[in-house]
């Protein structure tokens, strides 16, 4: 059997990168056989799909998933998401077809060959995370000339697919997990509050974030990005006794390996960001809550992300 992937270090093993084209094939020595193509069966642990597609204007990110006909071909392809130790089995029936004589099924031939997926050391991670601050009815996240919070992102591919393929690319995503805020105490009315219309576990902004270094090489590279929540929209009003709001967001770093690959997630870094006010005396705003950090260590990830909003909101 053959897996398309690169023999490295001597290693018997085919080893691949995270998002590359894998392909297999069986194959057979001897003179009049083949094998009968309708009863091809192929198998592969680990999380595969075939391709990844970003919609127009970013609006979607859809996994195409492989499906059981896939599967039923002489020489199937996929790609692999997170590192593992991953095995392909492959079997067919074999005809013999003698010259002169009718074919006939003379048996089964299968095979399985490991496969090292071995993903790049990556890291995404808050460099700084900053306090807002409010100037009359308005809340900014963050202050004057910083922002709310800041990233470092990079990835490094192993030396030797450096070595013999390249490098490869890596980039910034964000997605909002979770964004609210809420007001009380309308004018005219006992209470009242409301919520933002930002879909949850949307992308936010473009893919490829807006404000990011962009795509970066994957050879040890650092990339930057830079958030700040804006929510002087939702305050700047009369009438308003109290208002609170939170923002959480899942900050990844995609890898696009060399070759013919499509790029996936390696891993995110969550944060949030929140804040709460009431009025005083003669009608200025009191901070009573702020906040703005990272929450735990960076999580890898092995399965691929996919979106079906965009945050199409100016501000945050």
């Amino acid at each position: 059997m053959s897996v398309a992937g690169t023999l490295l270090d001597g290693d018997s093993n085919a080893q691949i990168l995270p998002g590359q084209l894998a392909t297999a094939s069986l194959g057979l020595g001897g003179a009049n056989v083949s094998f009968d193509p309708t009863t091809f069966q192929w198998s592969a642990s680990g999380y595969k799909f075939y391709t990844f597609v970003v919609g127009s204007g970013d609006n979607t990110g859809t996994v195409n998933k492989l499906s059981t006909g896939d599967w039923k071909v002489a020489s199937p392809s996929w790609r692999w998401v997170g590192s593992a130790s991953a095995t392909v089995t492959g079997a067919a029936n074999v005809i013999y077809s003698p010259p002169g004589y009718p074919s006939v099924m003379v048996g089964t031939a299968s095979d399985t060959k490991a496969v090292e997926v071995v993903a790049p050391n990556y890291e995404v991670r808050v460099l700084a995370a900053r306090d807002g601050y409010f100037q009359g009815d308005i809340l900014f996240s963050n202050p004057v000339g910083l922002h709310a919070v800041d990233f470092m992102y990079d990835a490094t591919t192993p030396a030797d697919f450096i070595a013999t393929q390249g490098a490869g690319k890596c980039q910034f995503t964000q997605f909002l997990m979770n964004t609210n805020y809420y007001v009380n105490g309308v004018v005219g009315m006992t209470s009242a509050s409301t919520t933002t219309p930002v879909e949850p576990d949307c992308l936010d902004g473009s893919y490829i974030y807006q404000f990011s270094s962009g795509r970066i090489d994957a050879d040890g590279s650092y990339g930057y990005a830079n958030d700040s929540p804006y929510w002087g929209a939702a305050i700047d009003l009369p009438g308003f006794l109290s208002f609170s709001t939170s923002f959480t967001a899942n900050s990844y770093c995609m890898y696009g390996a060399p070759g013919n690959s499509n790029d996936v997630p390696l891993g995110y870094q969550a944060w949030t960001w929140n804040a709460a006010m009431s009025r005083v005396s003669g009608g200025s705003w009191n901070m009573t809550g702020n906040h703005s950090a990272a929450s735990g260590a960076q999580t890898d990830v092995t399965a691929h992300k996919e979106w079906k909003h965009k945050n199409l909101r100016t501000v945050q």
